[in-house]
C-alpha cells in the first residue's frame, strides 16, 4: 500500500507541475488564441455566403451569356446593352468564387485544427518557448493568407450578388425572348 501512495503522489505532483504554465507559455497561448479568433472570422465569413444560391447564379449567368452570345441577333437599346455588359462583368467574380470557395474553406478549417494542436502542444510542454516563434510565424502567415483570400472572395461575391440580383430579371427576360425567337426561326426553316 505504501508504494501505491507514493506512485499516486508522484503522479499528482507531475500533474500539478505540468498544469503550471510559465508566463511565456501563457503569452504564447494568448497569441495562438488571437490567431484562432482571426481564422474563425474567416470561416464565419465564408460560411455566411449562400454558396448553393451562388452556384445556381453562376450556372444561370454563364448559361445566359453563352446562349445570348450565340443566338442574339437583335440590336439592343443602349440601356439594355449597358445592363448586359454589367451582367457580363460579374462573371469573373462568380468563376473565382466557384473555383476557390471550397478550397479556401477547407484551408481555414485545416488551419483551425493546426492551431488547436499547437495550443495543446504548448499546454503539454511539447513546444518549447525557443521554438514557438518559428511555429507562430508559420501559422500567422497561413492565417493572414486565408484572411486575405476570404476577404477578396466574400467582398467580390457579395458585390456581384447585388449586381446579379438587380440585373438577372432583365437578362433572364432577354434570354427568354431570344430563345423564343430562335425556336420560331428554327421551326420556320
Amino acid at each position: 500500500m505504501n508504494n501505491f501512495l507514493k506512485i499516486n503522489l508522484i503522479i499528482g505532483l507531475a500533474s500539478v507541475l505540468s498544469a503550471c504554465l510559465s508566463k511565456q507559455d501563457e503569452e504564447n497561448l494568448a497569441k495562438v488564441d488571437e490567431l484562432i479568433a482571426m481564422n474563425d472570422s474567416s470561416i464565419s465569413a465564408l460560411e455566411a455566403t449562400d454558396s448553393s444560391t451562388i452556384y445556381v447564379h453562376h450556372d444561370t449567368l454563364f448559361s445566359n451569356l453563352n446562349y445570348l452570345q450565340t443566338h442574339l441577333t437583335d440590336t439592343l437599346e443602349r440601356s439594355l446593352l449597358k445592363k448586359l455588359s454589367d451582367y457580363k462583368d460579374i462573371r469573373k467574380a462568380y468563376k473565382a468564387y466557384k473555383d476557390q470557395f471550397t478550397l479556401t474553406l477547407k484551408e481555414a478549417r485545416n488551419e483551425k485544427e493546426q492551431l488547436i494542436k499547437l495550443k495543446q502542444d504548448i499546454e503539454n510542454d511539447i513546444v518549447k518557448e525557443d521554438k514557438f516563434e518559428k511555429y507562430y510565424d508559420l501559422e500567422s502567415t497561413n492565417v493572414k493568407v486565408i484572411k486575405e483570400n476570404t476577404d477578396k472572395l466574400t467582398v467580390r461575391i457579395n458585390l456581384s450578388e447585388e449586381i446579379y440580383n438587380q440585373l438577372a430579371p432583365t437578362v433572364d427576360s432577354l434570354s427568354l425572348v431570344t430563345r423564343k425567337k430562335y425556336e420560331l426561326m428554327k421551326n420556320q426553316e
